[in-house]
């Protein structure tokens, strides 16, 4: 389904929200409010501004805090939590350190689907300790930077670096020494410090090559950055909308349902056929059917067995 469709659900579960709970209170709940935001890579530079707009809420990052103890990309250190756990934890190292008892954080995982596409994955985790909820939202976004290259020069470094859009997308250079992965630089953005840190990484290497790839940090990586500033004005709009029963904020998209009926033989397939909408304080939630007549029989477990 396309981003647009999920955009016309919204807007429905919303109109919905909207006359059963009456005028959605923008810049209501969380007006006026400090939001911790745990990044020590500017990721509130995304965020900010879509929870200022739609929530009159200001979302701030406590210096020095170091989120990287929950792992990195370049795995110095590993991700031993899984990503929800992980942005939850790095949220409420920013609460504590901010006092505040607003918090958000994201994390970022990049995959391949098929071991063909390309795939990244970001989450936001919104946390309330106010009202003692959590409110999640996730994108799955098709594409990544770019993958590891290996080189044997500086020069070399400098043109695949330029494959996935260097020096705007930042870099990062790696080599195996004693037959293991070093980090020899990242958040490298002209080309003079790349052919540096390459001719040293190289001069180390065990095979006297080092892996140029991209820095996928979000203050390097430009296309993670409009990722995330879609990604928080989706939040944002969710926690101004109240749940029609109990007027939590919060309310919207926690789950799907498949079986959207084959095309063919009307029997269920495991394309989804609605989404489920809810309150992260109580029961309460709607289904919404999708806009999407009958699925192709080749998606038919019925009609390929």
């Amino acid at each position: 389904m396309s981003s647009c469709d999920n955009d016309l659900v919204d807007d429905v579960v919303n109109d919905d929200v909207v006359n059963r709970a009456g005028q959605r209170p923008r810049n209501g709940s969380y007006a006026g409010a400090e939001i911790a935001m745990g990044t020590m890579h500017g990721k509130e530079l995304q965020v900010a501004p879509a929870f200022a707009a739609e929530l009159g809420a200001r979302v701030v990052a406590p210096a020095g805090i170091n989120t990287d103890q929950f792992g990195t990309f370049t795995g110095e250190t590993p991700r031993k939590l899984a990503p929800r756990e992980a942005a939850a934890a790095k949220a409420r190292l920013a609460m504590r350190v901010a006092a505040v008892p607003y918090g958000v954080a994201s994390e970022a995982s990049y995959n391949t689907w098929f071991g063909m596409l390309a795939m990244h994955e970001e989450i936001l985790v919104f946390i309330d300790d106010i009202r003692g909820i959590q409110v999640v939202e996730g994108e799955n976004t098709p594409g990544a930077p770019g993958a590891p290259i290996l080189v044997g020069g500086g020069d070399a470094a400098v043109c695949a670096a330029q494959g996935f859009g260097f020096p705007r997308q930042g870099a990062a250079v790696k080599a195996s020494v004693k037959e293991r992965v070093q980090v020899f630089g990242k958040g490298i953005t002209d080309a003079a410090t790349l052919i540096e840190v390459v001719s040293a990484a190289a001069a180390a290497a065990d095979d006297h090559q080092a892996w140029v790839e991209p820095d996928l940090r979000a203050h390097h990586n430009p296309s993670r950055r409009d990722v995330l500033a879609g990604l928080a004005g989706r939040l944002a709009r969710r926690l101004a909308t109240p749940c029609p029963e109990c007027g939590c904020p919060g309310y919207g998209k926690v789950a799907t349902r498949d079986g959207l009926p084959c095309q063919g033989c009307g029997g269920p397939t495991s394309l989804i056929a609605a989404d489920v909408h809810g309150c992260p304080a109580c029961p309460y939630h709607h289904t919404i059917a999708r806009v999407v007549a009958r699925a192709e029989p080749r998606y038919c477990p019925q009609c390929n067995p």
